[in-house]
């Protein structure tokens, strides 16, 4: 796999100088740039530098981080986050079930009203991780397309053969398609 840092060369290179083409072959201006699981905490530092070198070409990044949006509308819809963790604990997966479509529905708009932005010219989001296993990754990009025009970089923990990826380096079945956007 290669380094964040060759991995952000190839993605600073793919908007500086194709820019308009990013979506041309596959109809969607989305980037999906995996990276270990393990590494976290660099690909956190490693979004805050590529922001800042991205603003200094000229380009309007939006950075979102999909584990302070995802707890922003838990907290607005469930109330205190510790009856949340009551509640899993009684029936993990209906509570999975029932905020599933309302919190996703919520991040969805959030992200697309980001999109829409007059100076927003590329969406940078991240710590993916966080949704999991409440949303799904594939099922958000799909709510994605027809609706965000400009570029969206999903930083995805996990690997890729570039058929099929890897959500966690795991074998997920739910998470392993996402086809249309480009694999870095």
């Amino acid at each position: 796999m290669q380094s964040l840092e060759n991995k952000s060369e190839e993605l600073m290179k793919l908007l500086t100088e194709d820019f308009n083409n990013i979506g041309i072959h596959s109809g969607v201006p989305f980037v999906i740039y995996t990276y270990p699981p393990e590494y976290e905490k660099e690909l956190i530092a490693e979004v805050e530098r590529l922001s800042k070198k991205i603003e200094r070409r000229g380009l309007q990044a939006k950075k979102i981080r999909f584990d302070k949006l995802f707890k922003k509308f838990t907290e607005q819809s469930l109330g205190n986050l510790q009856e949340l963790y009551s509640l899993e604990a009684e029936d993990r997966e209906s509570l999975k079930r029932s905020i599933a479509k309302e919190i996703g529905d919520k991040m969805v708009e959030y992200i697309i009203q980001q999109s829409n932005e007059s100076d927003t010219q590329v969406l940078l989001v991240y710590r993916t991780s966080a949704i999991h296993p409440i949303l799904k990754v594939h099922s958000l990009m799909d709510s994605f397309e027809n609706k965000v025009k400009i570029p969206l970089v999903l930083f995805y923990p996990g690997s890729s053969d570039k058929k099929k990826l890897r959500f966690l380096n795991k074998d997920i079945p739910e998470e392993g398609y996402y086809y249309r956007a480009r694999i870095l």
